[in-house]
């Protein structure tokens, strides 16, 4: 199932970063498909409602991978979006330090950075603050790519969002949030500051 980062009741809501590392299609989708279980509310076991999610989700996984096999070459990877609004959001950042920030090794931030410098949408520079150390960051072209991307996802999932009532809006965002908080609360990283980090594509 794919993660998400979503904001818990306390604070409003971060659209830029919540579409940070997660297929919002799939995942605005996946909830669609739930709604039916909002309009007639039922009571449900633990065991019934693990059976109907785990249906969902083979929904969702085929969706995702239909919408992954239609990406056009030029439009950047679940991962790389995630890796692009990183640099952006946090500015220019060392391998180790972008490492750290993405919870993976440095090898494969090593990886990600040479696809994302073939493709010219990020640039290695001497660090002005220290010579010996390279910082990565976006480029003008990384920018646009970036920013289109996410506006391509903003208003598809505005356009499912727009099919639910504002009942069920309440409910979808109520409950994702609670359910993302207690998986956070029972990972391994929780109390120590760290989000989890992303999948690969």
């Amino acid at each position: 199932m794919p993660c998400a980062i979503i904001p818990n009741s306390q604070s409003p809501i971060n659209h830029r970063r919540w579409t940070s590392c997660i297929d919002m299609d799939a995942l605005l989708n996946y909830s669609f498909s739930m709604s039916e279980y909002f309009r007639e509310p039922q009571e449900m076991t633990v065991d019934e409602a693990l059976q109907a999610l785990l249906g969902l989700q083979q929904r969702a996984l085929a969706f995702f991978v239909e919408r992954r096999n239609e990406r056009q070459p030029l439009q950047p990877t679940r991962m790389q979006t995630f890796v692009l609004r990183t640099i952006l959001e946090r500015g220019p950042l060392s391998v180790s330090q972008l490492s750290e920030a993405l919870n993976v090794s440095a090898s494969t931030t090593s990886q990600l950075i040479t696809a994302l410098v073939d493709r010219g949408w990020v640039k290695m520079e001497i660090s002005p603050r220290d010579r010996r150390r390279h910082q990565v960051e976006l480029t003008d072209l990384g920018r646009v790519v970036l920013g289109e991307h996410l506006k391509n996802r903003l208003t598809h999932v505005k356009t499912v969002l727009e099919k639910l009532t504002p009942e069920e809006r309440r409910t979808l965002v109520t409950l994702l949030d609670r359910v993302v908080t207690l998986w956070h609360e029972g990972s391994p990283n929780h109390g120590h500051g760290k989000e989890p980090g992303c999948p690969s594509d």
